[in-house]
């Protein structure tokens, strides 16, 4: 598998892990303060979690490209 494929697919599994993480604290944070959890409560969330993940996981694997790990 060729390094540019295997950056696109640590990016985007960095994208969807950003996402979750974000959609459970999201619901924990809904639970504590009685909210009504609908999906549509998630997209905010969903959205930017997956960005920021994104944009770690495109930074680190710069990083390992650069071999500063």
């Amino acid at each position: 598998m060729s390094n540019k494929k295997r950056r696109m697919i640590f990016v985007f599994g960095s994208f969807f892990c950003g996402a979750l993480l974000l959609c459970l604290f999201s619901t924990f944070q809904k639970k504590a303060i009685g909210a009504p959890i609908v999906i549509r409560g998630y997209f905010v969330p969903f959205v930017f979690g997956g960005i920021s993940g994104g944009i770690i996981g495109f930074y680190i694997s710069k990083i390992k490209e650069y071999n500063f790990v």
